[in-house]
């Protein structure tokens, strides 16, 4: 072969290694676009979504045994968290909810005052929540069937309402001998800051579905909103849309 031909052979061989090193890392460009769009929007046609979280925060306290006075109670700011999931009416095939998992529960700012505990509902019909040592807990299932029941950690298949609470206990002693005592002006009546008692938390939340697939995200909150501490309650609503879900390899 003369030179001039192996030159262009050469040519043609550079060319086509060129081609192919632009179409890989073309390839590459456009999957780390999909990485990284999936990373931000995670799942953006789930058969279930949440619509919202409300969070209700009250103040409660709890009898401390004192012949010396009418009144001796330790206070308690309680937050009642209710989630709330629909079928999500874009979604063209079947599914049904097998179990909901809120886990990995994390405190991300402590408070000054007060100790922070979990709470699953409690089995008395008349009461959602108990702030009772045996309904304390780390991680809750909510199994999938054919109504909604939180006393019996039972949500719908098709969607529906799942709650626990976080309780910031033994925020402080109040003692008094007036006549009537008023709960919701406990936390003012006992000097109590907001400042003192904010806090934020993180738990995982994973939708198991009947087919096998699940679905996890992470949810952090602030709380409790200020005015609790004039108003002895407060809430907050967050938008189910702010949350990212994304699929969870077994």
């Amino acid at each position: 072969m003369s030179n001039e031909g192996k030159g262009g052979a050469e040519v043609k061989k550079a060319l086509h290694i060129s081609v192919i090193s632009i179409i890989i890392i073309a390839i590459m460009f456009a999957a780390l676009m999909i990485f990284l769009r999936y990373d931000e929007k995670g799942e953006e046609n789930m058969p279930f979504e949440i619509s919202k979280i409300s969070i209700i925060s009250t103040v409660d306290a709890q009898d401390v045994e004192d012949d010396n006075n009418k009144w001796h109670k330790l206070l308690e700011q309680d937050n009642d968290i209710y989630i709330y999931i629909n079928k999500n009416q874009n979604y063209e095939k079947i599914e049904a909810i097998k179990e909901i998992k809120l886990n990995n529960f994390k405190i991300v700012t402590s408070p000054q005052k007060g100790e922070i505990s979990f709470y699953k509902p409690s089995t008395d019909k008349n009461e959602i929540f108990e702030s009772k040592e045996e309904y304390k807990m780390q991680e809750i299932q909510f199994i999938g069937g054919q109504s909604n029941n939180l006393h019996e950690l039972q949500i719908s298949n098709q969607g529906g309402q799942i709650a626990f609470r976080c309780a910031n206990e033994k925020v402080a002693n109040y003692v008094s001998n007036e006549d009537e005592i008023n709960y919701n002006e406990l936390l003012k009546k006992a000097n109590i800051k907001f400042e003192e008692i904010k806090f934020s938390f993180s738990f995982d939340m994973e939708i198991l579905l009947e087919n096998g697939t699940i679905f996890k995200t992470t949810i952090e909150t602030n709380i409790p909103e200020e005015d609790i501490i004039e108003n002895g309650k407060s809430s907050i609503e967050m938008d189910g849309k702010n949350f990212v879900f994304k699929r969870v390899t077994v």
